[in-house]
């Protein structure tokens, strides 16, 4: 990401709304595999904890609470966008969601597949559709993006200009589509409203200390993620050098919804953080 540093990057939404918000340049994932750190982010707690330790052979199981459950029974509406097998609806993640539009779940879906996938594009689609059904309630959504993952196939025209780097160009490809999404945002006047919360589950070796992908070694190269944090009252700007983990995720949605976050957790809120701009003393 251009906002991280990488002068070739074309992330252009995703760097306009690090300088809106905050950028944790220290922000680390607990595992370097999708499922278990997004029960990570939706828990607030470590895999030794909720118990998910791999894609497929685990699931998140209905003793975990989730921010979707504790948001919902607070009274928001709560809807999903997963963009793939690992995160379908029996994978535990749905609960706490009043829409999951999980492709697996839909009919047909035996046909489908595992490495099927949604588009980014299909995702802003279906995830503006879930936050305009909110109608005047207040809503939680979560889109999933899955496109810079193997394998890289970015769309034209950003198959042309990363050629040489299709991983990159997949995620342009991303930024592109949440320019779409943060633009329809402003354009309903949610936008100055709405605490818009970007992070990686895990990064990609693409072939740093001999792993092409990810989900085998554990270096920053796949467990040093972008969280950017945008919220009503935070400091434009800031850049918080301090370590923080995806597990923060989960009490700061909760504290900044003003909700009570519960006991126990592995994470801790980061509400004064984005208010002061940098980690509390």
């Amino acid at each position: 990401l251009g906002c991280y540093g990488d002068a070739s990057a074309m992330t252009p939404n995703l760097d306009a709304l690090a300088k809106e918000g905050v950028r944790f340049d220290q922000a680390m994932a607990a595992v370097p595999v999708t499922l278990p750190s997004h029960a990570t982010m939706f828990t607030g707690l470590y895999p030794p904890t909720h118990g998910v330790r791999y894609n497929g052979m685990f699931r998140l199981g209905e003793t975990s609470v989730t921010i979707a459950e504790l948001l919902r029974n607070a009274g928001f509406a709560t809807g999903a966008v997963p963009a793939s097998y690992p995160v379908n609806a029996k994978s535990g993640l749905a609960q706490g969601f009043d829409s999951y539009k999980d492709l697996f779940s839909e009919p047909g879906a035996q046909k489908l597949s595992v490495d099927t996938m949604r588009s980014a594009a299909d995702v802003v689609r279906v995830g503006l559709e879930t936050i305009h059904a909110a109608g005047q309630k207040p809503f939680f959504v979560w889109l999933h993006f899955y496109d810079p993952h193997h394998p890289y196939v970015p769309p034209f025209p950003f198959s042309s200009r990363f050629r040489d780097h299709p991983y990159d160009g997949e995620i342009a490809y991303v930024d592109a589509q949440l320019g779409e999404l943060f633009a329809a945002l402003k354009t309903d006047g949610l936008w100055d409203r709405t605490v818009v919360v970007v992070a990686g589950d895990h990064g990609e070796g693409l072939y740093e200390h001999g792993e092409r992908m990810h989900s085998q070694l554990a270096y920053e190269s796949t467990l040093r993620v972008p969280l950017l944090i945008k919220a009503p009252g935070g400091t434009a700007g800031a850049i918080v050098r301090e370590p923080v983990t995806l597990a923060d995720v989960a009490p700061t949605v909760l504290e900044l919804a003003g909700l009570p976050v519960p006991s126990g957790l592995d994470g801790i809120s980061l509400r004064e953080t984005l208010r002061a701009g940098k980690a509390p003393l």
